[in-house]
């Protein structure tokens, strides 16, 4: 039996690889927002109605940020966030965390 356990386990691992979402950690929304305020990406709140903020940044395109700060934000997430709605390449995304 500790056979099929090994296995199993190493099934499971073999399916992380690098650019996987599961390469991204999932961050308290007031530490994301922290993330995008710091360099290099310098994004700053330019107006905010609840929870909703919208942050824009010079050279980036401008991101509406709709998280409560103590909710947690899934890796998924944070990967479309920083790759697919900013930009950045995966490596870059991982130098920001």
């Amino acid at each position: 039996m500790p056979r099929k356990r090994q296995t199993a386990r190493k099934r499971l691992s073999d399916r992380y690889s690098p650019g996987r979402v599961g390469d991204f950690p999932s961050l308290k929304a007031k530490q994301l927002l922290r993330i995008l305020k710091r360099n290099p990406l310098n994004y700053q709140v330019v107006s905010q109605t609840g929870s909703h903020r919208k942050l824009e940044s010079d050279g980036r395109p401008p991101i509406n940020f709709a998280w409560h700060d103590r909710a947690t934000v899934p890796p998924r997430a944070i990967k479309q966030l920083l790759v697919s709605k900013i930009g950045l390449t995966e490596e870059e995304a991982h130098d920001c965390l």
